[in-house]
């Protein structure tokens, strides 16, 4: 349950629990009344009065509980859905090797110098194109990190000797690039690159249909 729900009381709840005072209340008048009675007809009338209110406030108790025990286990519905999507989202390894994918051409970028501006827009633009059809192979997820790396840096114009380095380039906001000032734009060496990207020895073939429906979120800030 969130902390919302938890401070905001269930209108349904807050009346039941009005109408149980009420009940209680009534009922703790018949009792005493019903105590000081002494003539045998007005005791056995007042004892049905009081038995009447006494089985109002029982029922009113059985729903109140049973509507808190309800909101319980929705909640518990509710946040074990959340955490099956997310243990879902989480254990995606074509998601997970975008991510990777991602962070490594963003090291490279950083330490190539395009920090921001139309340069590094166009990059994330080109890398989105790349991953798109590319990320609904069946060999995605396993193929060589690296290979798949140097492969996106040959695509996207970037330095071959930063794609061989990219685990040991600092994240874009841990340092600032080594020439942020007069680093030349990523050149465009789509036409030059190898046109198939890295696969398994014996890739299997791609699905008839796209699995996403959205395109693939650049995980930085195009400025």
């Amino acid at each position: 349950m969130s902390a919302e729900a938890a401070i905001t009381p269930d209108p349904d709840v807050a009346m039941l629990a009005r109408l149980a005072a009420l009940d209680m209340s009534a009922a703790e008048h018949a009792h005493g009344r019903l105590m000081a009675a002494a003539d045998a007809q007005e005791i056995n009338d007042l004892g049905r009065t009081y038995e009447r209110f006494a089985r109002s406030l029982r029922r009113t108790l059985a729903l109140k509980a049973k509507l808190a025990h309800d909101a319980a286990l929705a909640a518990e519905r509710r946040a074990r859905a959340a955490r099956e999507d997310f243990d879902d989202e989480a254990d995606d390894p074509t998601d997970a090797r975008v991510g990777e994918l991602q962070d490594a051409v963003g090291r490279i970028t950083h330490a190539h110098g395009v920090t921001d501006g139309p340069a590094l827009e166009r990059l994330h633009e080109r890398l989105d194109t790349e991953l798109w059809d590319w990320a609904e192979r069946d060999d995605f997820a396993g193929a060589d990190l690296d290979a798949q790396v140097r492969w996106l840096c040959g695509r996207l114009g970037l330095p071959a000797e930063l794609a061989a380095a990219w685990r040991d380039l600092p994240q874009p906001d841990a340092a600032p690039p080594p020439w942020a000032d007069d680093a030349p734009a990523p050149a465009d060496d789509r036409d030059t690159a190898p046109a198939a990207p890295p696969a398994l020895p014996a890739p299997t073939a791609r699905p008839e249909g796209s699995r996403w429906h959205d395109p693939l979120p650049s995980h930085w800030d195009t400025g």
